[in-house]
């Protein structure tokens, strides 16, 4: 096949490979991309994948390697947005977007009929990328048709931990107007602070209350080496007064229910203002790995925290003879409603699948009537739009305990057909 006219001649072949790493906030390592289909069998795991990463032309559109693998993670020194063949890269997708635009760094693209946007950044000095996010009209294997998916990838910032108290002014492309100084102390070297401070929502799902001020992805990489509470000093740009606005911190929840959880009315308590800087500072606790995307938004309001802790009790007997009993529990400061939810077996927390009884209701009794022999465990969730709280589990034995046959099966049948089910969210504290 003849190469086309005027342009390099190993364009096809001018491809950087490289292993693409995850961080596994469980185990705090870096996990690479596995070969799901080496050649030939091997023994034990399969190994590291390499791909593409970037391209040593700008023809990244057109070579062959590169067409499966999205956009890339460097491009050319040298490379600018007004180059003809970079923009060929992203011309390619006018059948999702049909206005496209370029700049010296950067280029956007949108679909002015479904008002959907998708943004690429890059560093015109180094090539490499520095935001990539919005949103694609990919097929959607799982489901067997195509759809709209956002997604968000961006750049951060590694900075190595020395064995004393490590202060870090935080840097941002985006963010130019607020300072952020963290200071970390730890035990010993080996640990990691990786962070990025962004503008853009990095997930798409709107911050549940006021305006957006910031959003911060915080990662330690061995956080048994964490001496202390980490400190973040924060000093807002003045036309957001302190004195006379609020600050709402969100957490996003990274397990199976994902949105944005309100942080705990103890961590508003603990936050120190410094009105004549128009600064505050608080801390994010060392306990557990950490690995945190954290939404700061700001208004008029008094910030809405998740419910407060509250207990569930009952007047069944022990055990309860007839079935019929109602429950209790005594109000959770600041819950909107609340849920009542069964189950055969202990509910452990988030992932526990639940058979609900009755939700948004806004009294604080429930009357259960009927309930064959067996045991069985009660939770209340009590709700508002910063989060939920679960109550303590209740545990109820109704006659001698010996469940009718099929019973239990039919709660977790119940549990699968019920479009009310909810996966119960650990709550986090920032």
């Amino acid at each position: 096949m003849p190469l086309p006219v005027d342009q390099p001649e190993l364009q096809f072949f001018s491809v950087v490979m490289g292993i693409v790493h995850h961080w596994d906030p469980e185990t705090e390592t870096w996990v690479p991309e596995y070969d799901s289909n080496p050649t030939g069998p091997l023994p034990g795991p399969p190994p590291p994948m390499f791909r593409p990463i970037a391209a040593a032309n700008k023809y990244w559109a057109i070579a062959p390697p590169m067409l499966n693998e999205g956009p890339p993670i460097l491009l050319p020194n040298g490379t600018t947005g007004f180059d003809p063949e970079f923009q060929n890269l992203f011309d390619l997708m006018g059948n999702m977007f049909d206005d496209i635009s370029y700049g010296l760094d950067w280029a956007v693209l949108k679909n002015t009929t479904i008002n959907k946007r998708m943004q690429y950044n890059f560093s015109a000095t180094t090539g490499v990328t520095t935001y990539i996010g919005g949103w694609t009209y990919n097929y959607n294997e799982y489901y067997g048709h195509y759809s709209w998916d956002y997604f968000s990838d961006y750049l951060e910032t590694s900075v190595d931990l020395f064995p004393t108290l490590n202060t870090i002014d935080l840097q941002s492309l985006w963010i130019l107007d607020i300072l952020i100084t963290a200071e970390i102390s730890v035990s010993a070297p080996g640990a990691k602070f990786i962070y990025a401070l962004n503008a853009i929502n990095p997930v798409n799902v709107p911050l549940p209350m006021g305006d957006e001020l910031c959003y911060l992805d915080l990662k330690i990489t061995d956080h048994s080496l964490l001496t202390a509470n980490i400190t973040f000093d924060v000093t807002i740009p003045s036309y957001i007064d302190l004195s006379t606005k609020y600050l709402y911190f969100y957490a996003w929840n990274m397990g199976n229910s994902l949105g944005w959880s309100g942080a705990p009315q103890e961590f508003y308590d603990s936050i120190s203002y410094d009105y004549t800087a128009n600064s505050l500072t608080f801390e994010i606790p060392m306990e557990g790995p950490i690995m945190l995307l954290v939404g700061i938004s700001y208004g008029t309001e008094p910030p809405v925290t998740e419910p407060g802790d509250f207990t569930l009790t009952s007047d069944a007997g022990n055990p309860d003879e007839d079935g019929n009993f109602v429950l209790s529990w005594t109000e959770s400061a600041g819950a909107e409603s609340y849920s009542v939810y069964v189950s055969p077996t202990y509910i452990s927390g988030e992932s526990q699948l639940l058979v609900p009884l009755v939700s948004n209701i806004t009294g604080l009794t429930y009357p259960i009537t009927g309930l064959p022999n067996g045991t069985y465990y009660f939770v209340v969730v009590a709700h508002n739009s910063a989060g939920n709280t679960l109550s303590n589990n209740l545990e109820v034995t109704v006659g001698t305990g010996e469940e009718i046959p099929g019973y239990n099966l039919l709660i977790l049948l119940v549990a699968f057909v019920s479009v009310s089910a909810i996966i119960i969210k650990k709550r986090r504290k920032l």
